[in-house]
């Protein structure tokens, strides 16, 4: 299920559709359907999921997982041959300790409700996929990572963030996206992250760090400094190999 490159992403989530006291996205939706088209013109193979529900999400997370497994067992692929996509736009939330980003699948009730029972903690997911020598992830988070939404304080030690480097123990090599800093909240109107990121994406092939280098620039130019994206970089061997085109 590798595309021609050995690439694979399984899956891309797009939620605009909410209910009760959330409010619906305008672009969430759209923005994980270009995503999977540039992936896909990019020879990786595409799975994309619109309004999934957590149960949806955690099935399809766990799809993944069951990939990685088996191809960790496999002699005819070397370490670093596989790259993994992971990306969700939807509503997102940092946890009310501000340690933690959560992301918030198709659901209906109040603030509190959904965030305790319709997200998925980003560690979680990173946990599941990159603890394998010969698959690496790249995870894309666009979302909002404050917790206004429920009606809560980020500490503020927890929200200074810069991109960097960092090696978790268990964890093989991964490299998480986020469209924003902790505590900042992410557009869903003009300018928003996936839309610039797939611009540099489709204008020619970088390394992941100079597309999201490029990426970020923009975006902080666009928006006047009030959204900066920043990454987590977990394997040196991204940044020096992984090419998405």
């Amino acid at each position: 299920i590798a595309g021609g490159n050995s690439n694979v992403t399984k899956p891309v989530f797009g939620v605009s559709t909410y209910g009760g006291k959330i409010p619906h996205l305008t672009n969430a939706t759209r923005d994980a359907e270009d995503m999977a088209r540039a992936l896909g013109e990019a020879n990786y193979v595409v799975r994309c999921l619109l309004d999934p529900t957590k149960a949806q999400a955690e099935a399809e997370i766990e799809k993944v997982r069951a990939y990685a497994v088996r191809v960790e067992k496999r002699t005819d692929i070397e370490a670093r041959d596989v790259r993994l996509v992971f990306y969700f736009a939807g509503h997102g939330v940092r946890t009310i300790d501000g340690l933690k980003d959560a992301i918030i699948f198709s659901a209906s009730g109040s603030h509190e409700e959904v965030y305790r029972e319709h997200s998925i903690n980003v560690k979680d997911v990173r946990f599941a996929l990159a603890r394998f020598k010969k698959v690496h992830p790249l995870i894309i988070v666009d979302a909002c990572r404050n917790v206004a939404f429920l009606g809560q304080a980020v500490p503020p030690s927890a929200v200074e963030e810069w991109s960097g480097s960092t090696q978790p123990p268990g964890e093989t090599g991964f490299w998480t996206q986020y469209s924003t800093t902790r505590g900042s909240v992410a557009s869903d109107t003009t300018p928003r992250f996936t839309p610039i990121f797939l611009s540099h994406l489709k204008r020619y092939g970088k390394t992941l760090l100079g597309l999201s280098t490029d990426a970020s620039e923009q975006l902080e130019e666009e928006s006047n400094n009030r959204q900066r994206p920043v990454y987590v970089l977990g394997s040196p061997v991204l940044q020096a190999e992984f090419l998405l085109k």
